[in-house]
């Protein structure tokens, strides 16, 4: 699991913040969003759903 978790966090959709022993994982909904809107625009164009 953790290396899926490391490359969301370098790609910018996830965010770890260490609290005493524990690793918080954050998503980043800003980017999340962005992606989306993207796939929207370039992949359902032509989609009845969009």
């Amino acid at each position: 699991l953790s290396h899926h978790i490391s490359a969301l966090v370098s790609v910018g959709l996830v965010k770890q913040n260490r609290e005493s022993r524990t690793l918080m994982c954050v998503s980043q909904y800003a980017m999340l969003e962005a992606i989306i809107e993207f796939l929207r625009e370039e992949c359902c164009v032509n989609s009845k759903i969009a």
